[in-house]
């Protein structure tokens, strides 16, 4: 199971964007720039983790600790 170190930082990886600048606390509009780059990385990190969820779900997340709980990383 990959732990929340190891998620912060393959959201950074995607994001080309320094991991320090990702934890639970931060705000998914404050790490993409529009809708489409967070739909792409959505989509990269369920292929990543070979998890499928749908936008039903995203809906509610506003902060990548919620996106977390998605994703069920400890």
């Amino acid at each position: 199971m990959v732990d929340e170190k190891q998620f912060f930082s393959d959201m950074a990886n995607i994001l080309a964007c320094p991991k320090e600048q990702i934890n639970a606390k931060t705000k998914m509009l404050d790490l993409v720039d529009n809708s489409f780059t967070l739909v792409e990385l959505i989509i990269e990190m369920q292929e990543l983790y070979g998890i499928s969820f749908g936008q039903i779900e995203l809906k509610s997340v506003e902060n990548v600790g919620q996106l977390q709980e998605l994703f069920n990383i400890d």
